[in-house]
């Protein structure tokens, strides 16, 4: 089986894994070999539909992969009806059944059907293929869609619903000394946020508690991802809890983790060190004028990651948190779609994404998606997940509302007035 993943351009070591880009499926579709490369295409993260830079790519993707479907089951059905029709006919006849090539090994599903594609698809030259064509399933899963039987009915599909959280997430807003928790479910959605635990007062250089929430963790052997609203601000919190914090270090895991970015070991092996000056040391090594800094803050267990860094230090970042060596991260809200780095805490320094505005605050779904890289199963027992108040931020009533709300339902990013429309044109 031949596996398709819509994320980042990977193969795993079995060859039956792939992790591709939206391209590489359109690539497959309008060559008409899908079928032969693919049984399974997973497209994770479906409520990325409604993202207003890359929802439109997606939608029109599986707007393909149905017409596909359609088109496919419906040349079958026909090509094994005539096929049916030519055993009916008397030998000899003429001009009542079609040319033996045209004649397919197995019956398509019906017309309109996405899961699985059907069987004896046409060819480029105009006849069917003479060998079964393997069925294509396509799968989609999210964490964060409300209005699940809309999408369902789009792509004709079944679903499948659990609300089952291994690892127990806690949710909650700080607002100047306190953290507060939502109502419990059931209560009145009016009812206020809960009292949940004091903080003392904060040190002049930790106004909102951050280094202090986060030094609780990691000196407790967790991680924390902190989620700043830009690239800058990423780069001067982690230099100032740099200056605020001591971080142990932790023994360092190797299984599961990526192999270090263009490096080897003398005997042409890949280096699986994880520890905190292997991966500084690499960095160094990538020669880039961020490269030393970035170096020292993995020296002192902590580091950021944004879109100024080069893939190689990305990765090298990326597996250093994974294994243990660092255990705290400063992010943009980017990192939150298709990166898994997990946390015992996730800190939302900013509850928005680039420039203070409006339009710029996050959405319940984004705030929901962001949340749940805290407590993942296999590594930690709970999570956490703390808005932070300021006096210059997103309104309160916006905290509240992210706290206490539900993912917001998606809809087609090729509406009218919608962005994706725009970019079509």
């Amino acid at each position: 089986m031949r596996l398709g993943i819509i994320g980042s351009p990977r193969q795993s070591a079995t060859h039956h894994l792939f992790l591709t880009p939206l391209c590489s499926v359109n690539h497959l579709l309008e060559s008409k070999t899908l079928h032969e490369e693919l049984s399974c295409i997973v497209v994770d993260e479906l409520h990325m539909l409604a993202d207003p830079e890359r929802g439109h790519l997606i939608e029109l993707l599986l707007t393909k992969l149905r017409y596909y479907a359609a088109t496919a089951a419906k040349a079958a059905q026909e090509a094994a009806e005539a096929e049916a029709a030519a055993k009916d006919t008397p030998a000899g006849s003429a001009g009542s059944g079609p040319d033996s090539s045209t004649a397919v090994a197995s019956r398509g599903r019906p017309t309109g059907q996405i899961t699985p594609l059907a069987t004896g698809v046409p060819t480029t030259t105009g006849g069917t293929s003479s060998q079964p064509r393997r069925p294509v399933q396509i799968i989609g899963m999210s964490a964060t869609l409300p209005n699940l039987p809309d999408v369902a009915a789009w792509l004709d599909a079944a679903t499948y619903v659990t609300k089952f959280r291994p690892v127990v997430l806690h949710r909650y807003l700080k607002a100047g000394n306190a953290l507060l928790a939502p109502p419990p479910p059931g209560s009145d959605p009016a009812a206020p946020l809960q009292h949940a635990r004091s903080l003392p007062p904060p040190a002049p250089s930790d106004p909102d508690h951050i280094a202090q929430l986060t030094g609780e963790t990691v000196g407790e052997g967790h991680s924390v991802l902190i989620f700043c609203a830009t690239k800058n601000t990423c780069v001067q919190e982690v230099r100032r809890l740099q200056k605020a914090l001591t971080i142990p270090e932790r023994n360092v895991g190797t299984e599961g983790q990526p192999p270090p970015v263009e490096h080897d070991d003398e005997d042409g092996g890949w280096d699986l060190r994880w520890d905190r000056e292997s991966v500084a040391l690499r960095l160094e090594a990538q020669g880039f004028a961020r490269s030393a800094e970035l170096a020292t803050l993995v020296r002192a267990g902590l580091a950021y990651h944004n879109s100024d860094l080069s893939q190689a230090e990305k990765e090298l970042v990326e597996g250093a948190y994974r294994a243990g060596a660092l255990s705290v991260l400063c992010a943009t809200p980017t990192l939150a779609a298709g990166v898994n780095l997990p946390a015992r805490r996730v800190i939302f320094l900013h509850a928005y994404n680039g420039l203070l505005k409006k339009e710029n605050y996050l959405t319940a779904t984004k705030y929901r998606q962001m949340a749940g890289r805290a407590g993942r199963a296999g590594i930690d027992d709970l999570g956490e997940a703390i808005l932070i108040q300021s006096a210059r931020g997103v309104p309160r009533a916006h905290l509240e509302y992210l706290l206490r709300g539900t993912a917001e339902e998606i809809r087609s990013c090729l509406a009218e007035g919608r962005k994706g429309k725009e970019q079509l044109c």
